[in-house]
Formats: C-alpha cells, sequence, structure tokens
C-alpha cells in the first residue's frame, strides 16, 4: 500500500462518516472566536445541496486514522442534519484532522488534497482559519524536515529513520549507541543534533527530546564536560552547547574547572542570540548563579557591550518554528516586554551592586512601561540594601 493510499482504519473511519452523514440536507458550521475563547462561536448555515456534497466528500477523504488524540478545546465544528434531526458531529483541526466532536476519539487525517478543499470551502464563506492553520502547518513541516536533514548529517550514515519516530525511548536509545559505539563521539554528536536548528531552542522534534535527557542521565559527567570542550568553538557545536547547558539547565552539572573554563564563552554566545528569550533564559540561568563570571557579564548587558547577532537570510525561517516570538519570564512581577539591560540592572542591585545606580535613573527617563517597572525595582533593591 502506498503512503497515499489510506490503511485500514481510515477505510473505516470513512465508510462510518459516509454512513452517518447519508442524506444530510444542513450543515451548520460553529466557529470559535480565536481572540475570545469564552465568546459565543459565529455559526454558518448551508443547505444547498451541492456545497453539501462537497464539504462531506472533502472531509471522507482520509489517509490515516487513529484512536489515540484527545480532541482538543477551541475546534471549529460541523453539525450536520437531515430533517431538523442531527446526524452527526465532526470537528476540523488545524484545517487537516477531523475528529468525532462527541468523543476524544478516533481521529483522521485528510488527504492533503481534501485538506486544500475544505479550507478553500470554509474560506470561500468568510471562514480563512482553517485553511491559513493548515498551509502554516505545511511551512512547519517543511521546516521540520529541514532541520531532521541537518541533524542526519551530523549523525553517521545510515542512521535509522526510528531515530525521529516517537515511540520505545529506550530501543530509540539502543539505536543511537550502535549508530555512534564511543562515548565521547556519542555525546558530541548529541551537542550537534542540539546545535543543528541553531537560532531555536523550543525544538520539539523526537530526537531533541530524546537527546536532552540523555545527556543528564545516561552520560558521565567526565564524558559530556570532554565532548563540550569539543565543540565549543564550532558554530553548530556552541549552539548545541548552549542549548544544552542554558536551555536543559546542564550548567549546574559542570565541575568548577570546565564551568570557569566554558561557561564564560558559551554564555556570553547566549547573551547576543538573535532570539529574546533565549537571551532571558541565559539571564534566568545568571540571576540563580555562583561565581565570578556572573558579575561581569551582567554589567556587559547592562552597558550594552553584547550586541546581538543578526539571523542570515537562510536561518530566518527557522526562528519561532516551535515557539512564539513574544518573551517572557519566569520570574512573577517581570513584565513581558522587560528587555535584556534593564533585567540585567535588577540582578545586579540584587547582587548588592550599587554602582550603576545613577545610570538605572538617567534611563527611566526613556524607558518603556516594561523597562521603567523593572528599572524601579532595581533602584528599589538599591535602596533596600543600604537601609
Amino acid at each position: 500500500m502506498s503512503a497515499d493510499e489510506p490503511d485500514r482504519d481510515a477505510r473505516a473511519f470513512r465508510a462510518r462518516l459516509q454512513a452517518r452523514l447519508h442524506g444530510a440536507d444542513r450543515v451548520r458550521v460553529r466557529v470559535p472566536d480565536a481572540d475570545d475563547p469564552d465568546a459565543p462561536p459565529e455559526v454558518l448555515d448551508v443547505r444547498e445541496p451541492g456545497a453539501l456534497r462537497e464539504l462531506i466528500e472533502a472531509l471522507a477523504d482520509v489517509r490515516r486514522a487513529d484512536a489515540g488524540r484527545p480532541l482538543p478545546p477551541g475546534h471549529l465544528s460541523f453539525e450536520f442534519q437531515s430533517g431538523g434531526e442531527v446526524l452527526a458531529r465532526l470537528a476540523l483541526v488545524r484545517g487537516r484532522t477531523v475528529h468525532w466532536a462527541d468523543h476524544e476519539t478516533p481521529w483522521a487525517r485528510l488527504a492533503d488534497v481534501a485538506a486544500e478543499r475544505a479550507g478553500a470551502w470554509l474560506a470561500a464563506r468568510d471562514v480563512p482559519g482553517p485553511l491559513a492553520d493548515l498551509r502554516d502547518t505545511a511551512r512547519r513541516e517543511g521546516l521540520w524536515d529541514r532541520i531532521v536533514a541537518d541533524q542526519r548529517a551530523l549523525l553517521p550514515a545510515g542512521a535509522p529513520d526510528a531515530l525521529w519516530t516517537p515511540g520505545d525511548d529506550a530501543a530509540r536509545i539502543h539505536l543511537l549507541e550502535q549508530l555512534v559505539p564511543h562515548r565521547l563521539d556519542r555525546a558530541v554528536a548529541c551537542l550537534r543534533v542540539l546545535g543543528a536548528a541553531h537560532p531555536e531552542w523550543f525544538v520539539g522534534l523526537p530526537l531533541d527530546r530524546l537527546v536532552e535527557p540523555y545527556l543528564h542521565d545516561r552520560m558521565d559527567r567526565v564524558t559530556v564536560q570532554a565532548a563540550l570542550a569539543v565543540v565549543v568553538g564550532e558554530p553548530v557545536g556552541t549552539a548545541g552547547a548552549a542549548r544544552w547547558l542554558v536551555h536543559a539547565r546542564g550548567a549546574g552539572s559542570l565541575d568548577a574547572t570546565a564551568a570557569a573554563r566554558l561557561l564564560p564563552v558559551v554564555l556570553r554566545w547566549a547573551l547576543g542570540h538573535p532570539v529574546a528569550r533565549n537571551r532571558t533564559e541565559t539571564l534566568e540561568l545568571l540571576a540563580g548563579a555562583d561565581g565570578t563570571i556572573v558579575e561581569p557579564l551582567l554589567v556587559d548587558v547592562f552597558e550594552r557591550r553584547i550586541p546581538v547577532r543578526a539571523v542570515s537570510p537562510a536561518d530566518e525561517a527557522l526562528l519561532y518554528v516551535f515557539s512564539e516570538p513574544e518573551t517572557f519570564y519566569l520570574e512573577d512581577g517581570i513584565p513581558r516586554g522587560t528587555g535584556d539591560a534593564a533585567y540585567a540592572a535588577l540582578l545586579l542591585a540584587r547582587r548588592g551592586v550599587r554602582t550603576h545606580r545613577d545610570a538605572i535613573r538617567a534611563r527611566l527617563d526613556d524607558a518603556g512601561p516594561a523597562d521603567f517597572h523593572t528599572l524601579a525595582l532595581a533602584l528599589e533593591a538599591i535602596d533596600d540594601a543600604e537601609e
């Protein structure tokens, strides 16, 4: 059976759908408000026989079915009727999967052409969301394929597809260990894999989700530190090292010697990251860190001595594939939109550094609301320390 042919479960799903919708003379489409999930949905009422037939044909053209995915909230739904009686309720999720709306399962994936037809049917009736979702998903999946190809190129030839297939982690670890039998080489490969999508730390691909905890749980500290020493300085290797040390909190596992050697380089690189949230994560790591490297790095951020790197045109598409562009802070009371320098000022003040009081006050005049709030917290911390 080719990949474009429906599997047995998909054929059963389609037969059930066609049987349930036989004789439908009306469909009511409930369209949720994307900006206000509590608002009543917009309702589209269609009774034209040709339009109904076109929609049902599209929704029945499924290629793969499963019984293991719950129906997410906020979905668009169809209520098919005949003579005023409800025949079935269906939901369309991300423009391409059909669920029975009165059950968590099963669901079925539409054929690509059918998803386009269903999306176009809705867009022609002023419901553009599903078609936009479908095309955005296709764009993201194309980028995921690019990242996987880049990861594959960093591994020895013959890397099995199962490494990128969610499932039995123990079996996939066994495959990884067979593919790269030498422990140091394997740790180096893992770090490079984490750097393959170097503009982005929030990568949710299956191999990334396997490798991050693997370096924590299955690799000894000496081997990981040796691997870090190998990759730091490489473009992809440094990106992977920063992602693991900061985003995966691997920095806490380093011994003092390795930390003194590696962290100044990697954290400075991370503080110039083009993605604001990644810089914020680095500052949050410094907020809870000790050691002589912390204060000089915070001072350089406050003084804006660490320029933010530009992203090459080829890599711009990889930004925010798995995350959103808005930065945020884990600490309560720090507003969204607070800049790096303002947050660094607060962290310095909490460490008892008072030499920047005048500079902080001078920046209040031109600060936006988020920075003003955070700079005011910094001044308050300095004043409290002096009392």
